[in-house]
Protein backbone atom coordinates (compact mmCIF):
# COMPACT_ATOMS: atom_id res chain seq x y z
CA UNK A 1 0.00 0.00 0.00
CA UNK A 2 1.53 3.23 -0.94
CA UNK A 3 1.22 6.48 1.04
CA UNK A 4 -1.07 8.12 -0.96
CA UNK A 5 -3.34 5.14 -1.07
CA UNK A 6 -2.86 4.62 3.00
CA UNK A 7 -3.84 8.67 3.53
CA UNK A 8 -7.12 8.14 1.40
CA UNK A 9 -7.89 5.14 3.52
CA UNK A 10 -7.36 7.08 6.76
CA UNK A 11 -8.85 10.38 5.13
CA UNK A 12 -12.17 8.09 4.16
CA UNK A 13 -12.29 6.61 7.45
CA UNK A 14 -12.32 10.48 8.96
CA UNK A 15 -14.56 11.80 6.79
CA UNK A 16 -17.35 8.56 7.75
CA UNK A 17 -16.26 9.44 11.19
CA UNK A 18 -17.56 12.76 10.75
CA UNK A 19 -20.29 11.95 8.76
CA UNK A 20 -21.49 9.49 11.26
CA UNK A 21 -21.33 12.16 14.63
CA UNK A 22 -22.59 15.38 12.35
CA UNK A 23 -25.41 13.52 10.58
CA UNK A 24 -27.84 12.72 13.27
CA UNK A 25 -31.56 12.31 12.72
CA UNK A 26 -33.13 14.13 14.95
CA UNK A 27 -34.83 11.99 17.73
CA UNK A 28 -37.89 9.93 17.71
CA UNK A 29 -40.62 11.91 19.52
CA UNK A 30 -41.44 10.25 22.94
CA UNK A 31 -43.94 9.84 25.16
CA UNK A 32 -44.84 12.50 27.91
CA UNK A 33 -42.79 11.32 31.37
CA UNK A 34 -42.01 12.70 34.74
CA UNK A 35 -39.46 15.44 34.40
CA UNK A 36 -36.56 13.71 36.06
CA UNK A 37 -37.14 10.95 34.55
CA UNK A 38 -36.59 13.33 31.60
CA UNK A 39 -33.33 14.80 32.46
CA UNK A 40 -32.23 11.14 33.39
CA UNK A 41 -32.78 10.02 30.03
CA UNK A 42 -31.37 13.53 28.03
CA UNK A 43 -27.91 12.33 29.77
CA UNK A 44 -28.26 9.07 29.03
CA UNK A 45 -28.42 9.88 25.50
CA UNK A 46 -25.71 12.05 25.70
CA UNK A 47 -23.71 9.74 27.45
CA UNK A 48 -24.09 7.20 25.11
CA UNK A 49 -23.42 9.31 22.27
CA UNK A 50 -20.64 10.14 23.59
CA UNK A 51 -19.65 6.54 24.21
CA UNK A 52 -20.20 5.80 20.64
CA UNK A 53 -18.29 8.54 19.57
CA UNK A 54 -15.41 7.44 21.48
CA UNK A 55 -15.60 3.82 19.92
CA UNK A 56 -15.91 5.23 16.39
CA UNK A 57 -12.59 7.45 17.04
CA UNK A 58 -11.13 4.37 18.61
CA UNK A 59 -11.42 2.18 15.32
CA UNK A 60 -10.30 5.08 13.39
CA UNK A 61 -7.03 5.53 15.17
CA UNK A 62 -6.45 1.90 15.13
CA UNK A 63 -7.21 1.99 11.14
CA UNK A 64 -4.28 4.98 11.02
CA UNK A 65 -1.86 2.89 12.37
CA UNK A 66 -2.10 -0.22 10.99
CA UNK A 67 -1.68 2.03 7.85
CA UNK A 68 1.17 3.41 9.26
CA UNK A 69 2.68 -0.02 10.17
CA UNK A 70 1.75 -1.34 6.56
CA UNK A 71 3.80 1.61 5.48
CA UNK A 72 6.87 1.16 7.46
CA UNK A 73 6.72 -2.38 6.58
CA UNK A 74 6.94 -1.51 2.84
CA UNK A 75 9.43 1.39 3.50
CA UNK A 76 11.71 -1.35 5.38
CA UNK A 77 11.13 -4.10 2.87
CA UNK A 78 11.99 -0.99 -0.14
CA UNK A 79 15.05 0.04 1.44
CA UNK A 80 16.65 -3.63 2.38
CA UNK A 81 16.02 -4.52 -1.03
CA UNK A 82 17.72 -1.69 -2.76
CA UNK A 83 20.62 -2.35 -0.66
CA UNK A 84 20.54 -5.49 -1.85
CA UNK A 85 20.83 -4.81 -5.24
CA UNK A 86 23.14 -2.45 -4.76
CA UNK A 87 25.64 -4.55 -2.97
CA UNK A 88 24.92 -7.43 -6.22
CA UNK A 89 26.30 -4.38 -8.14
CA UNK A 90 29.30 -3.39 -6.29
CA UNK A 91 27.87 -0.50 -4.82
CA UNK A 92 28.99 -0.84 -1.76
CA UNK A 93 28.19 2.90 -0.60
CA UNK A 94 25.11 3.10 -1.89
CA UNK A 95 24.01 -0.25 -0.46
CA UNK A 96 25.37 1.10 3.52
CA UNK A 97 23.13 3.91 2.24
CA UNK A 98 19.95 1.69 2.11
CA UNK A 99 21.21 -0.47 4.71
CA UNK A 100 21.19 2.26 7.07
CA UNK A 101 18.26 3.35 5.73
CA UNK A 102 16.11 0.35 6.70
CA UNK A 103 18.01 0.19 10.00
CA UNK A 104 16.07 4.05 11.24
CA UNK A 105 13.09 2.12 10.09
CA UNK A 106 13.73 -1.28 11.93
CA UNK A 107 16.47 -1.84 14.07
CA UNK A 108 17.53 -4.90 13.08
CA UNK A 109 21.33 -6.12 14.23
CA UNK A 110 21.36 -8.21 10.64
CA UNK A 111 21.50 -4.28 8.58
CA UNK A 112 24.23 -3.44 11.04
CA UNK A 113 26.08 -6.74 9.70
CA UNK A 114 25.48 -5.76 6.33
CA UNK A 115 26.55 -2.56 6.62
CA UNK A 116 29.80 -3.95 8.07
CA UNK A 117 30.51 -6.18 5.09
CA UNK A 118 30.17 -3.09 2.97
CA UNK A 119 32.48 -1.26 4.59
CA UNK A 120 34.95 -4.20 4.47
CA UNK A 121 33.91 -4.84 1.09
CA UNK A 122 35.02 -0.28 0.40
CA UNK A 123 38.60 -1.57 2.34
CA UNK A 124 36.84 0.76 5.32
CA UNK A 125 37.98 -1.54 8.06
CA UNK A 126 37.84 1.00 11.04
CA UNK A 127 33.97 1.42 9.81
CA UNK A 128 33.36 -2.18 9.52
CA UNK A 129 34.84 -2.58 12.90
CA UNK A 130 32.42 -0.31 14.48
CA UNK A 131 29.55 -2.47 12.94
CA UNK A 132 30.56 -5.59 13.58
CA UNK A 133 30.70 -5.05 16.90
CA UNK A 134 27.94 -3.17 16.94
CA UNK A 135 25.98 -5.89 15.58
CA UNK A 136 27.47 -8.09 17.95
CA UNK A 137 26.37 -6.20 20.96
CA UNK A 138 22.53 -5.77 19.46
CA UNK A 139 22.37 -9.55 18.51
CA UNK A 140 23.54 -10.77 21.87
CA UNK A 141 23.18 -14.84 20.62
CA UNK A 142 24.06 -14.22 17.06
CA UNK A 143 25.04 -17.78 16.11
CA UNK A 144 28.03 -16.33 13.87
CA UNK A 145 29.81 -14.30 16.50
CA UNK A 146 33.17 -16.44 16.85
CA UNK A 147 33.42 -15.71 12.78
CA UNK A 148 32.24 -11.90 13.76
CA UNK A 149 34.81 -11.62 16.28
CA UNK A 150 37.73 -13.49 14.16
CA UNK A 151 36.81 -10.60 10.99
CA UNK A 152 37.52 -8.15 13.73
CA UNK A 153 40.78 -8.83 14.84
CA UNK A 154 41.99 -9.35 10.92
CA UNK A 155 40.23 -5.53 10.75
CA UNK A 156 41.65 -4.51 14.14
CA UNK A 157 45.44 -5.01 11.93
CA UNK A 158 44.44 -3.55 8.60
CA UNK A 159 43.22 -0.44 10.73
CA UNK A 160 46.23 0.18 12.91
CA UNK A 161 48.51 -1.34 10.41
Amino acid sequence: MGIMRGLTVVLGLASLLLATVGARSPPAPRPPVAADRVITARSSDRRTARVEAARRLAAAAEAMRAVTLSYSVEALRASFEAGAQAYEEGNYLGAIERFLAAYEISPRPALLYNVAVCAEKLVLPCDAIEYFERYLDESIHARDGEQVLRRIETLYRACNG
